[in-house]
């Protein structure tokens, strides 16, 4: 990697918490949640079930995989050895009967949310853990994945913004004509 863009990816705001991509089938949903995963101060993305970027991937992400962590595996095994390394605690997103409203989380140090496929939901490798809902209305009985995603990163984000200042000082935009970072917090 580039020196100058690692130096530059050190000073980005990380808000303590990463996602897990469980079997996406859309490529488009991967690239787009790593794209919001980026904005709102994700540590890592893993993607569960791909074993590298896709084309259409960097394209729906803007090539936000140049800037947060994104790591793939192809299978369980390693994934959780992976996980217990890190030390994240795993929440469960998904429709469940018996899932919490996500309005009542209270979240862990290190959290790791789990999306699950598009179609079936989470690997029943995850069921075990923490089980949440977003509640909505409507006569449909779910949301876009990647939408989905987006609430909980936002959620999240906000709750921990404080820690850097406020969130409108901090112009996290990347100029394309310098090649910088832009931080404005000299106030």
């Amino acid at each position: 990697m580039n020196p100058r863009r690692e130096k530059l990816i050190e000073n980005i705001p990380k808000m303590g918490y990463a996602i897990l991509l469980d079997h996406f089938e859309k490529e488009g949903n991967i690239g787009t949640t790593i794209r919001t995963a980026h904005a709102f101060g994700c540590d890592e993305v893993i993607v569960l079930g791909w074993e590298r970027f896709t084309k259409f991937m960097k394209k729906s992400s803007r090539k936000m995989d140049r800037w947060i962590k994104v790591t793939f595996f192809k299978d369980y095994k390693e994934l959780k050895k992976y996980i217990d390394k890190r030390g994240y605690s795993i929440i469960v997103i998904d429709t469940f009967e018996l899932a919490k409203p996500f309005t009542e989380i209270e979240f862990p140090e290190k959290p790791l949310f789990i999306f699950g496929n598009e179609t079936k939901g989470v690997s029943e490798e995850f069921l075990d853990n923490d089980q949440y809902y977003i509640p909505q209305i409507g006569t449909q009985n779910s949301i876009n994945v990647a939408n989905a995603a987006a609430i909980v990163m936002y959620h999240i984000f906000k709750e921990r913004w404080n820690t850097f200042g406020r969130v409108d000082d901090w112009n996290c935009s990347y100029s394309l004509s310098t090649g910088m970072v832009v931080n404005n917090t000299s106030k």
